[in-house]
């Protein structure tokens, strides 16, 4: 559900389609509904994902969404070298395993979200730059 709304939001983010606006906010109260009383969606990933779903959404007051709960639940599984990885690494495992997941983390606990640098165009405008 996260996914849906992040790809909403990119798309409303063009002016032509502001007028979807109001089609995020029943999934959003239904994604909020969803985080466990320790601030967590399930995994790591998901809840780094409901995070940047959920950022700057105007939510009502009815809204169990809680940030700071699922901040500190994701810091909490931090590894000691920064990162972060759905399973603990094993002898000889490749310790960028959990690259992907950090980089989710990264934006969920950031205040600006991957929708805000679409908005901005500077990641789409950077990302023609470099080929990407």
């Amino acid at each position: 559900m996260a996914m849906v709304l992040l790809a909403l939001r990119c798309i409303i983010t063009d002016h032509r389609h502001r007028h979807l606006q109001h089609f995020i906010r029943r999934p959003a109260l239904g994604l909020a509904g969803l985080q466990g009383p320790r601030g967590s969606f399930g995994s790591l990933r998901s809840t780094a994902l409901a995070m940047q779903a959920l950022q700057d959404l105007q939510l009502d007051s009815a809204s169990t969404y809680n940030r700071t709960a699922a901040s500190k639940w994701i810091l909490d599984r931090q590894r000691a070298d920064g990162g972060w990885t759905e399973e603990p690494l094993h002898d000889g495992q490749d310790p960028t395993v959990g690259v992907g997941l950090t980089a989710d983390i990264i934006l969920a606990l950031g205040c600006k979200g991957l929708g805000k640098y679409f908005k901005n165009r500077v990641f789409v405008r950077d990302a023609k730059r470099f080929n990407l």
